[in-house]
């Protein structure tokens, strides 16, 4: 029979495994048990939603890394492949895709009430499309992004309008200003068109590369249009102008998302989208000045309006903030 003593064959609890600190990370949180395919910051930086392949929508508070509400209570439970913040407050916008088969490839789209936990499907089902890519959302209309055009849901009406923007044509992403008065859109390959909301002609086509836009943004204070590349290229120009302002060739991997920073450089993470995500910060003559590796089977990145975080989500369900000047400090 063990005993306490010293030599004694009784076993001893192992100690806890020590804990090993790691450069940049802010908060760890196991969200699903499927694929998170869509992460997108509040305005203000202070939220995070996330969605998955389980057709779970989250809500979390970025500041403590908690779930502060969670969304899976439609019928249909398709994949939550898109989210964004609005139309109104405390109302997000899901993007979900599914169908009978893996082939249907519908989409459908709901407003999320974040207060009350409940959707409702926006204006009936979105139809079928070979590809949706982005959602954006503003208390005029939310528009969506894909392979025949870009589909606008009407806000005052509550109607879809497929023509709403019939220059835009195949497009990967779509972006509204800090007013919500201005449409980017990632269109044809070496251009992006600014619409203002209500017109149907682009105020400005934007001109840079060669090879299609993978996203695109306003900076912050809405004085840049920003995008990115499927071959790695990041464009930035002057809103008011339409003046291309800066051009990098970055390479080899897809621009999943890109911002700025105070100091007016630019952040861009790429990746293929399920393996490893490389961030890169650029100076203001377009020559990356820093650079870092996050590894893992990486489907989902964003940036916080504010600069200060970016947010992964993996294969495995697994979500993850980071501190961006951590992760890039000495790089």
């Amino acid at each position: 029979m063990g005993t306490t003593s010293s030599g004694s064959s009784a076993k001893r609890p192992k100690p806890p495994a020590a804990s090993i600190p790691v450069r940049g990370l802010v908060h760890r949180m196991p969200a699903t048990n499927g694929t998170i395919h869509a992460l997108v910051f509040s305005p203000d930086g202070t939220c995070l939603a996330s969605g998955a392949h389980d057709g779970t929508a989250q809500l979390w508070n970025v500041g403590s890394g908690k779930s502060v509400g969670a969304q899976d209570k439609r019928k249909d439970k398709w994949a939550v492949v898109g989210v964004a913040f609005g139309p109104g407050w405390g109302e997000l916008v899901l993007l979900t895709q599914g169908g009978k088969k893996a082939t249907d490839n519908q989409f459908r789209v709901f407003r999320w009430d974040a207060v009350a936990n409940t959707a409702s499907l926006l204006g009936g089902a979105a139809g079928v499309r070979f590809s949706r890519r982005s959602v954006a959302a503003s208390p005029r209309g939310v528009a969506l992004a894909g392979h025949p055009g870009i589909d606008w849901y009407d806000c005052p009406t509550g109607k879809w309008a497929e023509e709403a923007f019939p220059d835009a044509g195949p497009c990967e992403g779509v972006a509204f200003d800090r007013d919500m008065r201005h449409l980017a859109v990632a269109g044809k390959p070496g251009e992006v068109l600014v619409y203002e909301v209500g017109v149907k002609k682009p105020s400005r086509r934007l001109k840079g590369g060669k090879v299609p836009a993978t996203c695109v943004r306003f900076s912050p204070d809405g004085t840049r249009v920003l995008a990115g590349d499927e071959a790695g290229g990041v464009w930035v120009w002057d809103a008011a102008t339409g003046k291309l302002v800066r051009e990098g060739e970055g390479g080899p991997d897809e621009v999943l998302d890109i911002t700025t920073l105070d100091n007016d450089e630019v952040v861009s993470a790429h990746g293929p989208g399920d393996g490893g995500v490389t961030l890169r910060r650029w100076s203001k003559a377009a020559v990356p000045a820093a650079e870092a590796s996050l590894d893992g089977k990486l489907r989902a990145v964003a940036f916080s309006p504010d600069g200060r975080h970016v947010a992964t989500g993996d294969l495995e369900g697994e979500l993850t903030v980071w501190d961006l000047a951590l992760l890039l400090a000495d790089s």
